[in-house]
């Protein structure tokens, strides 16, 4: 099987400035998600109605955290290609 061949030097920048706004959302999503977190863990959360609409945008969070981790590993790995 031949190998891969190399990536043009304006495809490397472009997949690196990819990469570094993908490291963005996810440093935001894991802020985001320790926000919530807190939230979930007091009990006047729950007292003011909010529990389920936080155990909502809890989820949502993981899921976009999971996904825009796989598209960062997915670019890490083309950049080492």
């Amino acid at each position: 099987m031949a190998a891969p061949a190399a990536l043009s030097k304006g495809r490397r920048t472009q997949i690196q400035r990819e990469i570094d706004e993908v490291q963005d959302r996810i440093s935001r999503l894991e802020r985001r998600r320790g926000e919530i977190e807190v939230l979930l863990a007091d009990p006047a959360s729950y007292r003011q109605g909010a529990g389920a609409d936080l155990g909502l945008q809890y989820r949502q969070v993981l899921a976009d955290l999971e996904e825009t981790l796989r598209k960062w590993e997915s670019l890490a790995t083309a950049l080492e290609l």
